[in-house]
């Protein structure tokens, strides 16, 4: 038996090389020296270039951002044109309906001049001349020109027609005979809110001024409203007289007690006679009339005397509780009305009607203190 040929071996064989066993987690040092180098800065390139589109993203927002305002703006512009166009259209609307009404136009002969007007004018007034006249009820026959003749004054008649149109008289612009006369035609038209236009209200007759004088023994404020007791001792030595009331009509005094000191509310409010002698003592008792703070009795002077006499169960007064007295020159009667409660009258036929007489406040002890004001007048 022979030994067998040796095997050729082909040169194109490639040599065999072991392969290298890497532990799981290591990196071949091959493949990071082969790892492409440079690769960090090109990351740092990519940022810059993200943070410089974020900057014109922002700016290019806000383009549009003030864009859509001025937009917004301009709309709202427009629609605000288109508001007051709207109104003003409205008011010329309603001017031409009050003005032009087709069909209904008449024609009134007053005293030989022809007025042309609308029945819906003529019959604003709905109990007046014209509106019986076009109400129906009636059988009208108009003059050969398709007027109606009315046998009043022409020119009073035209401010007559302009107040129905709704124009207010000019009562500057007409003479005293003018005014008159038209204020005869309202009459006669029966226009009662005309005649009301004509007349002038009267004028708000100014309140007399009702504040006190000065005198011993108190203080007033810088209003002169208000007395306070600062002088003398306890006792009816203080009396503050307040100016002359109207000699007409009815007048009411109102006096708020600010302060009282102790435990009797020693204070006397009325109404007295200019002669009345402000340094006098327990001048309550001597002159004028009358009420008693502590216990509502009524005092007075010579004819009537009334010495602390029980006229209304009110009560002591304190602060802040107010007595209005009311001095009917025409009755010659004086009431009080305490703390809004009317007490009824506490003096009749006690004065003159030629008496000038005054507000009287007499305080016993010191620091008590009272406002007076002139609530009303009626002449």
């Amino acid at each position: 038996m022979s030994d067998p040929k040796p095997r050729k071996v082909d040169d194109e064989t490639p040599e065999f090389t072991p392969t290298r066993r890497v532990q799981p987690g290591l990196v071949e040092e091959k493949n990071v020296k082969d790892k492409p180098r440079g690769k960090g800065k090109t990351k740092g390139k990519a940022r810059d270039t993200e943070a410089y589109d974020s900057e014109r993203g922002i700016q290019r927002v806000q383009q549009l951002a003030a864009a859509l305002v001025e937009e917004a703006e301009k709309l709202q512009r427009g629609q605000n044109a288109l508001a007051q166009e709207k109104a003003n259209w409205e008011a010329q609307a309603r001017k031409l309906a009050s003005c032009v009404v087709p069909r209904s136009r008449v024609q009134i002969d007053v005293g030989g001049t022809v007025f042309t007007t609308s029945k819906q004018t003529l019959t604003k007034f709905a109990n007046s001349f014209f509106a019986s006249m076009f109400s129906g009820r009636h059988e009208l026959q108009p003059e050969d020109d398709g007027s109606f003749f009315v046998d009043r004054d022409p020119f009073v008649f035209r401010h007559v027609l302009n107040f129905m149109r709704g124009q207010p008289p000019q009562l500057e612009e007409l003479s005293d005979v003018e005014l008159k006369a038209l204020k005869q035609d309202a009459q006669f038209y029966q226009l009662p809110e005309l005649l009301e236009a004509l007349t002038p209200p009267e004028p708000m007759l100014a309140l007399p001024s009702c504040k006190f004088t000065s005198g011993n023994n108190y203080t007033l404020n810088t209003e002169r409203d208000t007395v306070t007791k600062t002088g003398g001792d306890n006792g009816w030595n203080t009396n503050a007289l307040g100016e002359a009331i109207p000699s007409t009509g009815a007048t009411t005094i109102r006096f708020t007690i600010m302060q009282t000191n102790g435990p009797n509310s020693n204070i006397m409010l009325g109404i007295v006679p200019s002669s009345f002698n402000r340094n006098g003592i327990n001048m309550f008792n001597k002159c004028g009339w009358h009420f008693h703070c502590a216990n509502s009795h009524r005092h007075s002077g010579p004819p009537n005397n009334h010495r602390n006499q029980p006229y209304a169960p009110t009560g002591r007064l304190e602060g802040e509780d107010v007595v209005d007295m009311v001095v009917d020159r025409n009755a010659r009667a004086i009431s009080f009305i305490v703390n809004g409660n009317n007490a009824g009258v506490a003096y009749q036929n006690v004065f003159q009607a030629t008496d000038e007489l005054v507000p009287c406040v007499i305080l016993h002890r010191q620091n008590h203190s009272v406002r007076m004001e002139l609530l009303s007048h009626t002449p």
